[in-house]
Protein backbone atom coordinates (compact mmCIF):
# COMPACT_ATOMS: atom_id res chain seq x y z
CA UNK A 1 0.00 0.00 0.00
CA UNK A 2 1.50 3.52 -0.95
CA UNK A 3 0.49 6.68 0.23
CA UNK A 4 0.96 9.76 -1.30
CA UNK A 5 1.68 13.78 -0.04
CA UNK A 6 0.70 16.25 -2.72
CA UNK A 7 1.45 20.18 -2.25
CA UNK A 8 -0.30 22.39 -4.79
CA UNK A 9 0.10 25.89 -5.71
CA UNK A 10 -0.88 29.07 -7.55
CA UNK A 11 1.58 30.97 -9.23
CA UNK A 12 0.79 34.82 -10.06
CA UNK A 13 1.03 35.30 -13.86
CA UNK A 14 4.16 37.93 -13.02
CA UNK A 15 6.17 34.71 -11.45
CA UNK A 16 5.75 32.42 -14.28
CA UNK A 17 9.35 32.22 -14.88
CA UNK A 18 9.44 30.86 -11.63
CA UNK A 19 8.96 27.51 -13.44
CA UNK A 20 11.84 27.85 -15.97
CA UNK A 21 15.15 25.96 -15.69
CA UNK A 22 17.19 27.31 -12.97
CA UNK A 23 14.87 29.73 -11.39
CA UNK A 24 13.02 29.63 -8.31
CA UNK A 25 10.74 27.45 -8.14
CA UNK A 26 11.97 24.96 -10.66
CA UNK A 27 14.89 25.02 -8.34
CA UNK A 28 13.43 24.05 -4.93
CA UNK A 29 11.01 21.50 -6.52
CA UNK A 30 14.48 19.95 -8.19
CA UNK A 31 16.13 20.08 -5.39
CA UNK A 32 13.59 18.10 -3.88
CA UNK A 33 13.32 15.69 -6.08
CA UNK A 34 17.36 15.29 -5.12
CA UNK A 35 16.62 15.34 -1.48
CA UNK A 36 13.42 13.05 -1.00
CA UNK A 37 15.64 9.76 -1.96
CA UNK A 38 17.19 9.64 1.14
CA UNK A 39 14.53 9.19 2.96
CA UNK A 40 13.12 6.05 4.79
CA UNK A 41 9.95 4.70 2.69
CA UNK A 42 10.37 7.05 -0.25
CA UNK A 43 9.41 5.50 -3.50
CA UNK A 44 8.55 8.18 -6.32
CA UNK A 45 8.81 11.95 -6.56
CA UNK A 46 7.08 13.88 -9.64
CA UNK A 47 5.96 17.90 -10.30
CA UNK A 48 3.80 19.05 -12.65
CA UNK A 49 2.08 22.12 -13.75
CA UNK A 50 -1.43 21.98 -15.11
CA UNK A 51 -2.43 22.46 -18.58
CA UNK A 52 -6.22 23.22 -18.19
CA UNK A 53 -5.27 26.85 -15.58
CA UNK A 54 -6.93 29.77 -16.85
CA UNK A 55 -4.48 31.99 -19.16
CA UNK A 56 -1.93 33.55 -17.16
CA UNK A 57 -2.50 31.45 -14.04
CA UNK A 58 -0.36 28.75 -13.17
CA UNK A 59 -1.19 25.63 -10.60
CA UNK A 60 1.83 23.56 -9.56
CA UNK A 61 1.54 19.61 -7.90
CA UNK A 62 4.64 18.51 -6.41
CA UNK A 63 3.47 14.48 -5.20
CA UNK A 64 5.95 12.14 -3.28
CA UNK A 65 4.85 8.63 -3.00
CA UNK A 66 5.45 6.47 0.52
CA UNK A 67 5.74 3.33 1.33
CA UNK A 68 3.72 3.21 4.61
CA UNK A 69 1.96 5.42 6.74
CA UNK A 70 4.25 5.67 9.43
CA UNK A 71 6.92 6.75 6.35
CA UNK A 72 4.47 9.25 5.37
CA UNK A 73 4.23 10.60 8.80
CA UNK A 74 7.60 10.88 9.49
CA UNK A 75 8.06 12.56 6.23
CA UNK A 76 5.61 15.53 7.12
CA UNK A 77 7.29 16.18 10.80
CA UNK A 78 10.79 16.51 8.70
CA UNK A 79 12.61 19.38 7.41
CA UNK A 80 12.34 17.83 4.00
CA UNK A 81 8.86 17.95 3.60
CA UNK A 82 7.77 20.02 0.59
CA UNK A 83 6.11 22.87 2.12
CA UNK A 84 9.29 23.73 4.43
CA UNK A 85 11.55 22.99 1.90
CA UNK A 86 9.40 25.68 -0.70
CA UNK A 87 9.61 28.30 2.12
CA UNK A 88 13.56 27.86 2.90
CA UNK A 89 14.46 27.70 -0.54
CA UNK A 90 11.92 30.45 -1.29
CA UNK A 91 10.97 32.34 1.46
CA UNK A 92 10.04 35.69 -0.73
CA UNK A 93 7.91 33.54 -3.04
CA UNK A 94 4.37 34.31 -2.73
CA UNK A 95 2.80 30.63 -3.50
CA UNK A 96 -1.48 31.63 -3.34
CA UNK A 97 -3.55 28.62 -2.33
CA UNK A 98 -0.48 26.50 -0.95
CA UNK A 99 -2.68 23.25 0.27
CA UNK A 100 -1.19 20.10 1.16
CA UNK A 101 -3.31 16.80 0.83
CA UNK A 102 -2.32 13.18 1.30
CA UNK A 103 -3.71 10.00 -0.45
CA UNK A 104 -3.91 6.67 0.19
CA UNK A 105 -3.28 4.30 -3.06
CA UNK A 106 -6.48 2.69 -3.87
CA UNK A 107 -6.30 -1.12 -3.50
Amino acid sequence: MAYVYQLSFDLKPELAGQLAVGAGVQQALSYLRALLPGETGYVSARAARALDAPKGSFHVVFESMWETWDDLQAHQKSASAESNVLRKVRPALQLDDLAVRVFREID
